[in-house]
């Protein structure tokens, strides 16, 4: 018996980890095709890959959502759009979101008025999707988390560890300008940022608003990353905007204390296991990761609630429904 074809299009030449993690669940019951989308000079050959396919599922409603779902409409085969971040947030004030720009925001509108299924990876972002595209009939797959790959360690550091990559964008969307400038109020405090260092001007930037104390690892291996968060003992996230916040969850997975802003999806995530602070405000900051030492039981807290609440298996369930849905709502 052959088994269905689906075509995953993507917006990165190198896929996210849910990217991989949404293939590999897929590829459990369908013949699975990665299509990259890297701009409108992809269309003609996505129209060329979507020929012999039953299904477009497309990661990220963005551009590449705005033709995978014409391609299916033409072909009159189902599609299932995933809502994942940036691609339907609008914050002007930090210079970010695909829906700053009118016609960016039109064919995301589209995209997720027209699919088949849309799933979102956050309560935040479903009303996010439905702001902007009037469909109600949104789901939501938050991401999954595997418990066994983080594990807290025997004696954990008093040290404080935030991750992102370092470029002109995250500087103030995750935070990074805060954590760098909170260095500064806690001297005696490691404070380490571990991600890559995209920008030297940012980078730059971060070093001399923060103190000694603050260290920029650069890109770590995932099996340093997770040594990492094993020996932390507070883990801070002070976002603008997140639309889940893996780091975050495999940091609680981690056992490290949550120190976070309520911004976008975050209280989904973190829930009554962590401490919120305001947005951009080193001082309210401190007084977080004060408290957040004082309260290690909240880092135990932290791993029970991802391994109850976002387990790998949901995620798998989620998205293997919503294909099988729309592949079904074709057939009838």
């Amino acid at each position: 018996m052959n088994r269905e074809k689906v075509l995953f299009v993507h917006i990165s030449e190198s896929l996210m980890p849910w990217d991989r993690k949404d293939m590999e669940y897929l590829r459990g019951q369908y013949t699975v095709r990665p299509f990259f989308y890297g701009g409108r000079k992809d269309v003609l050959r996505l129209f060329a890959s979507a020929l012999d396919v039953d299904l477009v599922f497309c990661s990220f409603a963005w551009d590449n959502a705005f033709w995978g779902v014409q391609c299916a409409r033409v072909r009159k085969i189902p599609s299932v759009v995933a809502v994942s971040g940036f691609d339907v947030v609008n914050m002007p004030e930090i210079n970010y979101g695909n829906l700053i720009r009118p016609n960016p925001a039109r064919r995301t509108a589209w995209s997720i008025r027209k699919a088949t299924k849309v799933f979102a990876v956050s309560n935040s972002l479903k009303v996010d999707a439905m702001d902007a595209s009037g469909r109600d009939e949104i789901s939501v797959v938050y991401h999954g988390f595997d418990s066994a790959a983080f594990f807290p360690s025997h004696q954990k550091a008093d040290q404080l560890l935030t991750i992102a990559a370092v470029n002109g964008t995250t500087l103030r969307r995750k935070g990074l300008s805060t954590f760098a400038r909170t260095s500064k109020l806690l001297p005696t405090l490691p404070f380490l940022l571990a991600g890559s260092l995209e920008d030297r001007l940012a980078a730059d930037a971060l070093r001399s608003v923060g103190g000694p104390n603050l260290t920029l690892t650069g890109e770590l291996p995932q099996n340093r990353l997770i040594d990492l968060l094993a020996d932390t003992r507070v883990f801070v996230q002070p976002s603008a905007h997140e639309g889940f916040g893996c780091a975050l969850a495999e940091a609680m997975l981690s056992e490290c204390v949550p120190v976070v802003t309520d911004r976008g999806a975050i209280p989904e995530v973190v829930g009554d296991c962590g401490v919120y602070v305001r947005f951009d405000d080193p001082e309210d900051t401190v007084r977080g990761i004060r408290e957040a030492f004082e309260r290690p039981e909240l880092g135990k807290r932290a791993r029970r609630r991802v391994q109850e609440k976002f387990p790998w298996e949901k995620r798998r369930d989620g998205v293997l429904g919503l294909a099988r849905e729309a592949l079904e709502e074709y057939r009838g």
